[in-house]
């Protein structure tokens, strides 16, 4: 669900950017009155589309529960510093 809201919106975003962009305005009003810039609301819509597509199966899964050796060994990991940790393809 919140995949498709957030598709939604970035739909809204860059469509209503394209429309101030196409009647020639470089700004359009928001519901308060206040300018927006509709080339930075078109290139944040079209960043948030990408970032809901290219993650669609990450946004809904959670993490495994690790249980024993795993869960510490996971837990030790995490609180290493990023150059003690190992690089792994």
């Amino acid at each position: 669900m919140i995949r498709l809201v957030c598709i939604a919106v970035s739909i809204t975003a860059v469509s209503v950017g394209l429309d101030a962009m196409l009647s020639g305005r470089l700004y359009y009003r928001n519901y308060w009155g206040d300018p927006v810039l509709a080339p930075l609301v078109i290139v944040l819509g079209v960043a948030a589309l990408g970032m809901t597509l290219l993650k669609w199966r990450s946004f809904g899964q959670e993490r495994e529960v690790l249980k024993g050796k795993a869960a510490r060994r996971a837990e030790k990991e995490d609180r290493s510093a990023p150059s003690d940790r190992r690089w792994t393809v």
